[in-house]
């Protein structure tokens, strides 16, 4: 029992959410290993997952006809799967940018530079290409198996992501000042203070600690051989590094600062002895929170350059996430092969100006029509293969087992979507 306690004040003292992405989470249901003793057992888990391709996929071209119309018209007839840097818009409107800006401020005193309509061709227009690369995905997991069912699991991911590449061209069209124009875009990175080239960010993701109850009901059928039935709950700590705002997709590794609770369940049915199929649902809550993030101001801004960083109350949508799986086991006695689809997705975000002395001069309209506060989705199909050498071995004090995969993204909407072989580690004891 010592061990069990300093184990876990080990972890709780070190320390995930649903950044627009499809990489794994430690808590995720493919990545659950099988218990490999009897019960008061624990198990201790380490994964890596590497990004070999990432592709940004865009909205539906009947929402494109809804929303913005100037600068998203430019992506109908476009492929849906595009540059990382395009997933919100084709082209990025630097003078829309300076619209709704404190005459005071530095790109309000630059707007004033400009005396133009934002909506006049493609001036001022900018196509953004960049590379977007995850090299590292750490997944920490710990479990403890108690009596009828229970067990305690602690997550913990560790992450480093770059933006690299990073050029901006030009859509055709100059401006009347083009001294100005030669520079806008550096002119504009000095006065707001954003960042518009590449970065690169290491750290850990939100903690979870996360209760199950599983329970199995064996059939005495000639094929349904047996029913498990699982239930989770979590507490996500907001100990994740938090998106950004001064840097372009530089997305959160967990909430973005936010506590939330993960709701979860799934069936599995066993086959003919060796054939397993299951399905499981997850459903994260996350609690609002409040600080300074850039808003959309205007109506033809682009969500890249938003300028105005101002106190928002943000309410998080929604996330979800669904896997259905079918599964063959003990093939050699030790080896099982896996097929998994899983979705992802997150309901509409909403922000609220946290200062009533300014609130009165921004639209909720406006700053709530950005794309990237819109829902996203992201589908994958995962071919996992388990290796478990001392599976029926009851007398092994250590129950070693590992588990490898290949994740295939292959559609989405407003969404990152990777291509990530990796591999866990799992040793039960």
């Amino acid at each position: 029992m010592k061990v069990r306690l300093l184990t876990i004040i080990t972890f709780v003292t070190a320390c995930q959410a649903v950044p627009r992405i499809n990489l794994f989470r430690p808590s995720d249901r493919p990545l659950m290993p099988e218990p490999g003793v009897p019960s008061w057992s624990n198990t201790f888990s380490i994964g890596y997952e590497g990004a070999f391709n990432i592709r940004g996929f865009r909205s539906n071209e009947d929402e494109i006809l809804d929303i913005a119309p100037i600068d998203q018209r430019a992506c109908l007839g476009c492929d849906k799967k595009t540059c990382v840097l395009k997933i919100f818009q084709e082209n990025q409107n630097a003078l829309a940018a300076l619209k709704g800006c404190d005459p005071d401020t530095g790109p309000g005193q630059l707007a004033n530079l400009f005396n133009i309509n934002d909506e006049a061709g493609n001036i001022g227009r900018y196509r953004a290409c960049g590379d977007l690369s995850v090299p590292m995905n750490l997944l920490l997991s710990y479990r403890m198996y108690f009596n009828h069912g229970l067990r305690l699991e602690l997550h913990l991911p560790v992450i480093h992501a770059e933006l690299k590449d990073v050029c901006w061209e030009q859509v055709d069209g100059s401006l009347p000042e083009q001294r100005l124009d030669d520079c806008l875009l550096d002119t504009i990175q000095e006065v707001s203070g954003l960042d518009i080239g590449g970065w690169k960010r290491t750290g850990v993701g939100d903690f979870v600690v996360q209760g199950v109850w599983m329970r199995n009901f064996y059939q005495n059928r000639p094929l349904l051989n047996d029913v498990a039935v699982q239930a989770r709950l979590g507490l996500m700590f907001p100990t994740g590094l938090e998106k950004d705002d001064d840097k372009i997709l530089a997305f959160a590794f967990g909430n973005d600062g936010a506590w939330a609770l993960q709701f979860a369940g799934g069936i599995d049915l066993t086959f003919c002895q060796n054939y397993r199929a299951g399905v499981d649902a997850e459903f994260i809550y996350m609690f609002g929170n409040t600080r300074c993030r850039r808003i959309k101001t205007a109506a033809n801004q682009t969500d890249l350059f938003f300028l105005n960083k101002v106190p928002v109350y943000r309410e998080f949508g929604l996330g979800q996430q669904f896997n259905v799986y079918l599964e063959t086991f003990d093939l050699f006695n030790c080896a099982s092969f896996k097929i998994n689809y899983q979705f992802l997705k997150r309901n509409d975000d909403r922000v609220d100006i946290a200062d009533d002395r300014i609130n009165s001069a921004f639209s909720n309209d406006e700053r709530n029509g950005a794309l990237s506060l819109f829902d996203w989705t992201a589908h994958s199909l995962i071919f996992m293969a388990r290796y478990e050498p001392w599976k029926h071995y009851n007398t092994s004090p250590v129950y070693p087992s590992v588990l490898a995969w290949i994740k295939y993204g292959f559609n989405g909407k407003r969404a990152l979507l990777a291509n990530t072989v990796g591999i866990q580690f799992n040793l039960a004891f």
